[in-house]
């Protein structure tokens, strides 16, 4: 593998503590990727905000405007992460796609690869599309996940077809050169 994206939910965030974030346990995370990242996995990470706010807690919210809310919670783990992960000698970097410069970098897909290729971890926050009330970080990591299934054969298929190009116009080379009429001159 080579670049892993790791989906936390905000219910593990907490787990086993009364609080909403359970700092030894997003310790012991930080160690399993300080040995991805030494073995050259490049990682990002999407978490959840279950553990602070769920959007169907809005009761008669507005859908859209509860779900916004999460998507803050999200910035609230991000940010935990983050701090942790430093904490534990990773470097990381928060990106969003909502405008928030004061706690997380502005995500382009450019940046975000530039930073995993840099060795740092990337951790989304604030959703991507997510802030339209359309999916929760969840539903958008299996997309992607999903995305990365459908499209791998899909490659292994043109790198199969390129390979069969290459020995077919090696073996139309051979033909030729092997039917050239050869003339000798005595």
């Amino acid at each position: 593998m080579k670049r892993v994206l790791l989906k936390l939910s905000g219910e593990a965030l907490c787990a086993n503590t009364d609080g909403i974030l359970n700092f030894e346990f997003i310790s012991d995370i930080a160690q399993v990727i300080k040995k991805c990242l030494a073995e050259g996995v490049e990682i990002a990470v999407i978490v959840g905000a279950g553990n602070i706010w769920r959007g169907r807690q809005g009761g008669k919210m507005d859908r859209v405007r509860a779900d916004r809310m999460g998507m803050l919670a999200t910035t609230i783990n991000s940010l935990a992460l983050q701090d942790t992960f430093i904490q534990e000698g990773i470097d990381a970097v928060v990106m969003s796609a909502v405008e928030m410069s004061a706690y997380a970098d502005k995500y382009t897909t450019r940046d975000a690869v530039k930073a995993l290729k840099g060795g740092k971890v990337v951790i989304f926050a604030g959703g991507l599309f997510l802030i339209n009330g359309q999916i929760d970080p969840g539903e958008f990591a299996a997309f992607l996940l999903y995305i990365s299934m459908f499209l791998n054969p899909i490659r292994r298929i043109v790198t199969l077809v390129e390979q069969m190009q290459d020995g077919m116009s090696g073996f139309e080379r051979f033909v030729e050169m092997i039917c050239i009429d050869v003339l000798i001159y005595i």
